[in-house]
């Protein structure tokens, strides 16, 4: 899959309502564009809406073990449990941020980084559970 036809399908996906993949084959052209993009980029930035923390960090581990980042760093959150959460991740420093999360969505956003402006955007929100 080229450039373009990745951008194509990454923001055919692209709105704050969840869109899931209709079938296996659209599945893997999503799957594909998301590997090909953070191959193509510097790093990136992921931002996940979950109901619960243990679903965000679920979530995290299986999007950073697809673009191919230790997945296994156990992620903590130190203060009382949360339900709704946002979990920032950035790929550059391997760090991540939790907050509790008030909003309406759920999904995955990532913010490819790169000299190229055809690689770099916002992308998502993103099934969860793409990666499961």
């Amino acid at each position: 899959m080229n450039i373009a036809e990745s951008l194509g399908v990454l923001k055919s996906y692209s709105s704050r309502e969840i869109k899931l993949p209709a079938n296996l084959n659209e599945k893997e052209k999503l799957i594909t564009a998301i590997v090909r993009f953070a191959q193509l980029s510097d790093w990136q930035n992921l931002g996940i809406c979950s109901d619960n923390l243990e679903e965000g960090i679920n979530s995290l581990r299986e999007y950073l073990k697809a673009l191919n980042y230790p997945s296994e760093q156990i992620i903590t959150y130190e203060h009382e449990p949360i339900k709704a959460s946002y979990i920032k991740y950035n790929t550059q420093k391997m760090s991540h941020l939790i907050e509790p999360y008030w909003g309406e969505y759920r999904g995955v956003l990532i913010s490819y980084q790169s000299e190229n402006p055809q690689i770099e955007g916002t992308f998502g929100y993103f099934p969860l559970n793409l990666f499961s």
